[in-house]
């Protein structure tokens, strides 16, 4: 059984540099100040309310933000999961593009688009709005935008041209034929 009087060092037996050798005796210097009071510890959740839920730990945890309301469309609308997931994952910029693979640094020989023979890198954006192919495709729809705008102001575009109820469903879907084209 170990004693008060004995450092952590003693008790594990092992090397420390002398940095550390001077932190663990602060550290014993701050504990041995310390005063404990037999009590029963009393434990309450910052919520206020005594019941537990994780729902509201994580709120806690994450904190709140304001998403975009097309996140909230997008889980509602009548295309497929995998669909869904795909544009999520475009919305969010995690899309597994030549420049994703770069910033996970993984090594390719080329990351140049694709679809096009402009040797510019291949974005998420240059891909489904910028790259020619790209543009070609929604000009088959009739629909034209700036380079500048984001996904998402792409798509309000998208929705007051074509003004149906179901105008996120079809954006999706020919996101989704551009990305399975390219691949």
């Amino acid at each position: 059984k170990a004693h008060a009087s004995d450092t952590l060092s003693d008790l594990f037996n092992l090397p420390v540099s002398m940095e550390a050798f001077e932190q663990l005796q602060e550290l014993e210097a701050e504990f041995s100040a310390i005063t404990l009071i037999p009590s029963n510890d009393s434990w309450t959740y910052i919520w206020g309310s005594s019941h537990f839920a994780s729902s509201k730990a994580y709120s806690l945890l994450a904190g709140h933000t304001q998403a975009d309301p097309i996140f909230k469309k997008l889980w509602k609308t009548s295309c497929q999961g995998k669909h869904k997931v795909f544009f999520w994952l475009v919305l969010k910029d995690r899309l597994s593009t030549r420049n994703m693979l770069r910033r996970k640094r993984m090594h390719l020989e080329d990351y140049s688009c694709v679809l096009c023979q402009q040797h510019l890198e291949e974005t998420l954006m240059h891909l489904l709005f910028y790259c020619p192919f790209a543009k070609s495709c929604w000009g088959t729809l009739d629909f034209a935008y700036a380079d500048n705008m984001s996904a998402i102001q792409i798509f309000e575009a998208w929705r007051a041209l074509v003004n149906v109820p179901f105008a996120l469903d079809i954006f999706i879907l020919a996101c989704w034929s551009i990305w399975k084209m390219r691949n």
